[in-house]
């Protein structure tokens, strides 16, 4: 049977009594998705290259850093939608903060985002890696 020429899975059929083996409908469907993902996320780095005409490869940059400034960096992101940051300053908080976890951020962002407003870029990340008490 080809693979257009399967039955259909019953309606409303759990994974688990759907078949399991090599080539069955749960490995096809995963093939599917991951194809599917990899295909949305060339799409979407080329969409960002296009809108501010920079490369591919720059774009895929910008990608994990507007995903920090929205569900990290709040407050580093209003300052910089505001004008007061640029992107040099916010690319130095998000490579010294990437490893960083939530609760920490949220202690520290403010402090960061004052060092950000008087240091340079340069300096600024070598104080954010220095840590607290510089």
């Amino acid at each position: 049977m080809r693979r257009t020429d399967r039955p259909a899975p019953p309606v409303g059929a759990s994974p688990s009594a759907v078949e399991r083996k090599p080539g069955g409908y749960c490995a096809e469907a995963a093939r599917d998705q991951l194809r599917e993902c990899e295909r949305a996320e060339k799409l979407a780095n080329s969409e960002v290259a296009v809108a501010p005409t920079v490369s591919e490869r720059i774009a895929q940059n910008y990608i994990p850093v507007s995903a920090a400034l929205r569900d990290r960096l709040p407050l580093v992101r209003g300052a910089f939608e505001a004008g007061d940051l640029d992107h040099r300053r916010v690319d130095a908080i998000w490579r010294s903060t990437a490893d960083n976890d939530d609760s920490l951020m949220s202690r520290v962002e403010a402090e960061i985002l004052a060092a950000a407003r008087r240091l340079p870029p340069g300096r600024l990340g070598v104080e954010i890696d220095r840590g607290p008490g510089g």
